[in-house]
């Protein structure tokens, strides 16, 4: 007796559960047992995939010493704390390091990609919440066993992002365990986007352009028999400035632009050898990394490029990095970076830091300067230079690196769709599993109990079109960060503004631009002027990838954005973003009062100027 009430006092407490059937509070049936339920149109089967399974437990017992009675308690669920992902747990880098090994600088560029002006993590975050939701069909924030049967493995979640559609095998593995990580028997959102984790890097990608511009060589050497004249294989200020007479002859299309087809069309039709992919031992490489790293190959490939005595290590008439990093990575203050220093370079001040934001529409991209933490001005921050929303370049010795995001235009590639089925119109419409027939649609057939989310046996239009754009929505998320370095043709070079054409602007502009680039020369452009460039694309995955170099020279002219008055955009007949005196209907002194730099062109700019000072005169 002693002895008992001695192990009584000894353990604190002790809950007994009281074993009753698990009873649905609702219809009264055995919720582990039921397998049918009265339905609008009938009995119709009911077992685990639609019945919850997370039953309120019956009341429990607690045995407290001094107390002659046992006490009623709660239900003791929880077995670990609530699970709770940190965000860095996401496994999304949405910050880089990139690397442009120049001819006589290397450029260290960090960028911070978002889009639609989010963090891509909040992006990924936000999808995976709206799949949450489709299958949270009682709405209470959780996923019961019946609900959890409907979540896709991460092959299928892989699937409708790269397709826009995925249908579960009936033999996929969907363990309930591998989602209830606290084991409390339901699945919060940490735990859902905790499993989806390994798809979640797919959010983005950094990776070199797979595409190169197989026409550069053969186009520059063509431009150059066209444009020299006395054939010295070198380009003066007279033969450029004679190109504005081609406009006369070869503006097949009379737009005011030269493409490379009318420049050189026997290039284009076969008539010239078929183009090579360059083999030039200038081309600058890039490096693109996580932010913070620094691959081994960087070390070497800097010292191949830039040691020019070579005694592994870099000399202040050596330093390719400036003189902020270099002074950083000189530790012991002698005048030269050993291997050992150079190690240190992912610590170093960087060149530029940017913002890299992929807007929902062309227009609202855009690409701006972070300012430093200490308040100095970034080494290259007076190289930036935006152009078109989007667009940027920065300009570094002859050389340069051209930024861009490519924005979503019209259709987002080609999306597949479930097949296409047939709803009745008028009076019921919706359809049965036995409406459902052939083989073509036996996807839909595996995936009924998913898209019939209240579990009527029946499948409304509402409920087919929701499922479907949930699944397409999941397309708009891949990102890809791709670069590139290449020897651009002289093509590329004169168009400044990467439409596809040149205008007279442009041809205008031609000895200026090029003299500016040329090593060697002082009184004539070579093809020395055309150093390696580097090129940085942010945009979603199959657009990045689809561009390829070659097609800009075959393509439709890409028009500019329709801005500024009514007037200046419907007279801008082709599109290139400004007037010239052909294209407007005005008389010459009119165009005079506009064209107020007196350079023969309107620009938007004296469009809009004009167009406030004859408002303001109304």
């Amino acid at each position: 007796m002693h002895r008992g009430a001695f192990l009584i006092l000894l353990i604190p407490s002790l809950a007994i559960a009281q074993t009753l059937p698990a009873t649905h509070i609702s219809n009264g049936l055995y919720a582990t047992t039921a397998q049918t339920r009265i339905e609008r149109d009938g009995l119709r089967f009911y077992g685990a995939k639609t019945e919850a399974s997370a039953i309120n437990a019956a009341p429990m017992t607690e045995y407290v010493p001094g107390k002659p009675k046992p006490l009623p308690t709660s239900a003791i669920r929880i077995i670990k704390p609530a699970f709770r992902l940190p965000e860095q747990d996401l496994g999304i880098i949405d910050v880089y390091d990139v690397i442009f090994f120049g001819d006589k600088r290397l450029v260290r560029l960090r960028v911070n990609l978002k889009s639609a002006g989010e963090p891509l993590a909040k992006r990924w975050t936000n999808q995976l919440h709206a799949y949450f939701d489709f299958l949270d069909r009682d709405g209470d924030g959780h996923l019961n066993r019946a609900e959890a049967e409907f979540a896709f493995t991460n092959a299928g979640v892989v699937q409708m992002l790269n397709t826009g559609f995925a249908y579960q095998r009936p033999d996929a593995d969907r363990a309930f365990a591998d989602l209830d990580i606290d084991r409390d028997g339901r699945i919060s959102f940490d735990e859902f986007a905790a499993y989806y984790a390994p798809t979640a890097n797919r959010v983005i990608a950094a990776m070199p352009s797979v595409n190169r511009d197989q026409y550069a060589d053969n186009l520059t050497a063509e431009l150059f028999k066209l444009f020299d004249a006395n054939k010295d294989g070198k380009l003066s200020r007279a033969e450029l400035t004679a190109v504005e007479g081609l406009f006369a002859t070869l503006d097949t299309d009379e737009d005011e632009c030269l493409s490379a087809m009318e420049l050189t069309p026997n290039l284009f039709t076969g008539r010239i050898p078929p183009p090579t992919v360059s083999s030039s031992e200038r081309q600058a490489p890039m490096m693109v990394c996580r932010a913070g790293a620094l691959p081994d190959a960087a070390i070497e490939t800097i010292l191949k490029r830039y040691d020019k005595d070579k005694n592994r290590a870099l000399s202040k008439a050596e330093n390719p990095f400036g003189d902020e990093a270099f002074r950083f990575l000189d530790k012991n203050g002698d005048g030269e970076v050993t291997i050992a220093e150079l190690s240190q370079l992912k610590a170093a001040p960087l060149d530029l830091e940017l913002d890299m934001t992929l807007g929902v529409k062309s227009d609202s991209s855009n690409i701006r300067i972070i300012p430093r933490t200490d308040g100095k001005a970034f080494p290259l921050a007076p190289n930036f230079k935006g152009a078109n929303a989007g667009t940027a370049i920065i300009t570094v010795d002859k050389q340069a690196i051209q930024l861009s995001c490519y924005a979503p235009s019209g259709v987002y590639g080609d999306v597949a769709r479930p097949p296409e089925i047939q709803f009745p119109e008028g009076g019921s419409s919706y359809l049965t599993e036995k409406d459902i027939a052939g083989p073509q649609f036996q996807s839909l057939r595996v995936l009924f109990d998913m898209i019939d989310r209240d579990a009527d046996g029946k499948l409304s239009r509402e409920e087919f079109n929701a499922f479907v754009k949930l699944q397409q929505s999941f397309t708009k998320l891949p990102l890809s960060l791709v670069y590139s370095a290449q020897t651009p043709s002289l093509f590329q070079v004169l168009d400044e503004n990467g439409d596809g054409r040149l205008s007279l602007r442009e041809v205008r502009n031609a000895w200026n631009r090029l003299i500016a680039l040329e090593p060697i020369e002082t009184e004539f452009v070579t093809k020395a002027a055309l150093q390696p460039q580097g090129a940085l694309r942010f945009g979603r995955t199959s657009e990045v990838f689809a561009f390829n170099p070659t097609t800009m020279y075959t393509q439709q002219p890409i028009r500019q954005p329709g801005r500024g008055p009514l007037w200046f955009q419907k007279f801008d007949r082709n599109g290139d973003g400004e007037l010239s005196r052909a294209e407007f209907p005005g008389t010459q002194a009119e165009f005079d009062r506009i064209d107020t730099n007196r350079d023969g062109f309107i620009s938007l700019e004296e469009a809009l100027a004009a167009d406030k000072k004859m408002r303001g005169k109304k």
